[in-house]
């Protein structure tokens, strides 16, 4: 499939994210980002009018969100483990 291209990271360009992801700034970012969709998660009940199922997605979608920030900052710690080794 033309859309999804398969792509793969030289080392250097790993290195070079690992270094942008270990920015404090970017990594409270992060943090932050973190905080508010777990809060959401935490907070979120059926709203009016909303189905079950709607609800559901929502949480799915906002857990996935959170699986994706989780990956961002992984990223950064594995490259350090690597650094290390």
């Amino acid at each position: 499939m033309k859309i999804f291209p398969d792509q793969v990271l030289s080392e250097t360009e790993e290195t070079i994210i690992a270094e942008k992801l270990s920015d404090p700034a970017v990594k409270k970012w992060l943090h932050i980002l973190a905080y508010n969709v777990g809060k959401s998660i935490l907070l979120s009940s059926p709203g009016e009018g909303q189905t079950d199922e709607q609800y559901l997605r929502g949480l799915a979608n906002a857990k996935g969100q959170l699986s994706v920030i989780d990956t961002i900052l992984s990223f950064e710690q594995a490259k350090q483990n690597d650094a290390s080794q």
